[in-house]
């Protein structure tokens, strides 16, 4: 007998719980004879201004997304990812493939750049993109292939 009114207690309990967890704070009643305050909902924030004449800018980046492959078609992390634009020689921007071979690098639009994938005991791959075409982004897909065994590395 005491266990199903024990029961009964806590199944009201966890009922009452229940419909009240979803519902709105309570406001306390003012005190009579006080107005009732007023609560103004909260509102998002206003746009910054713009100047009357200028257009909204653009944003002058281009992304660059890629998926490395390894020569077995598998996923392939930790691959070591250089571009820069063509007509340097040194890279400006340097990154590395995620755990499912995927990059994503965000470049200056209005250029030429080249793509350099490395990785230890594989060919170095070398990719060139154009972000001139008025695109906001481009993805790669690259399979490495390993380096020849030659029989000069070879054990005799």
């Amino acid at each position: 007998m005491r266990i199903s009114i024990l029961l009964q207690w806590a199944l009201l309990f966890v009922v009452a719980t229940v419909a009240t967890f979803g519902q709105e704070p309570v406001q306390p009643a003012p005190p009579p004879g006080q107005p009732a305050p007023i609560v103004v909902p909260p509102q998002a924030p206003a746009p910054p201004p713009v100047s009357p004449g200028t257009a909204p800018k653009k944003l002058p980046f281009f992304l660059i997304l890629g998926t490395v492959f390894n020569d077995r078609a598998m996923a392939f992390p930790g691959v070591e990812v250089r571009i820069r634009r063509k007509d340097e020689k040194k890279f400006r921007w340097e990154t590395a493939t995620n755990s499912r071979g995927e990059f994503a690098v965000r470049v200056p639009d209005g250029y030429v750049y080249s793509i350099v994938l490395r990785s230890k005991h594989y060919q170095d791959e070398m990719r060139e993109i154009t972000t001139k075409a008025g695109d906001a982004q481009q993805q790669i897909t690259v399979r490495m292939q390993l380096i020849p065994q030659g029989k000069a590395g070879a054990k005799k």
